[in-house]
């Protein structure tokens, strides 16, 4: 199904999404030109600030168009996927499957990368939507990025989606639990102070492929917000009976009335899933004298 997109007064353009399903992926969009993207292609000749927008998307042929709510990742040099983006393991055996090639018509995959670099050699054989390993070793563990074109309407757009691959089982998921702040959570603050907020999450048992315990900051990703003001620590770590978990300190180093309108959300994600929590900040009462 292909679509226009709505995205607050932006002019409509491309956006392609297979069904309703997709409406809380993550997209991979950038301002200007991408070599990769990811789900859904933007072609848009302006900056979007990164964060989740609202679009609203219209199928061709159609006056009825529902919303989605996607969330665009600046491009940063040297960066060939987003580590929010990834698709997880499928098999361990020598085939691997490109994420979201099924979702676009006609498409055609012209390379496959494994942790960035291009796959080259004889163990490797393409056949769409799959490259299969001969000799499947240790070393094959890794990152793979699969890159394919498709036409619309006359354009050719550059698409790419990645999947972690591991060969031998090494980690349990587990649905992802913040474990703290609870989400809607309030809390006190000074104005004039510094002020940290920690968000911990159990991502599984062992380590796992995919572990991600972030903030944002009114829905843009902490480490695009106010860097002379906000600083955010991520550490992870295994527990007494080997749950991974996940931890993110945010510091705000001076508390302003403009961080009382503010929200703050922990995002946490592992190769199930993702879950949110948001607190927000409110004056501290004084004490009456």
């Amino acid at each position: 199904m292909h679509c226009r997109s709505q995205l607050k007064g932006i002019p409509s353009n491309l956006v392609q999404a297979k069904d309703s399903a997709q409406s809380k992926a993550l997209l991979y969009c950038v301002n200007f030109q991408r070599k990769y993207d990811d789900v859904c292609t933007f072609d848009l000749p302006i900056y979007l600030p990164p964060g989740f927008r609202d679009i609203r998307i219209i199928p061709d042929g159609s006056k009825k168009g529902r919303k989605m709510n996607v969330q665009v990742h600046p491009y940063k040099r040297g960066m060939c996927f987003p580590s929010r983006i990834l698709y997880a393991n499928e098999t361990r055996k020598g085939k691997i499957s490109c994420p979201t090639f099924k979702n676009y018509e006609n498409a055609t995959i012209i390379q496959w990368y494994k942790d960035c670099r291009p796959l080259q050699g004889e163990r490797y054989f393409m056949h769409d939507p799959y490259i299969f390993i001969e000799n499947l070793n240790k070393e094959d563990d890794g990152y793979y990025t699969c890159q394919f074109t498709y036409t619309h309407r006359g354009k050719v757009f550059n698409v790419s989606a990645t999947r972690i691959f591991i060969s031998e089982a090494k980690h349990s998921s587990l649905p992802v639990e913040i474990l703290f702040p609870k989400d809607e959570d309030v809390k006190e603050v000074e104005l004039g102070t510094a002020f940290s907020l920690k968000c911990q999450a159990r991502l599984g048992i062992k380590k796992q492929p995919i572990a991600v315990v972030t903030w944002d900051v009114n829905k843009i990703p902490a480490e695009y917000a106010d860097e002379e003001k906000i600083h955010q620590e991520i550490i992870y770590f295994e527990g007494q009976h080997q749950e991974y978990y996940g931890e993110a300190t945010l510091t705000i180093s001076n508390i302003e009335h403009t961080d009382l309108q503010s929200s703050f959300t922990c995002v946490a994600m592992n190769e199930m899933g993702n879950t949110r929590s948001t607190v927000t900040l409110r004056l501290k009462e004084k004490c009456p004298q």
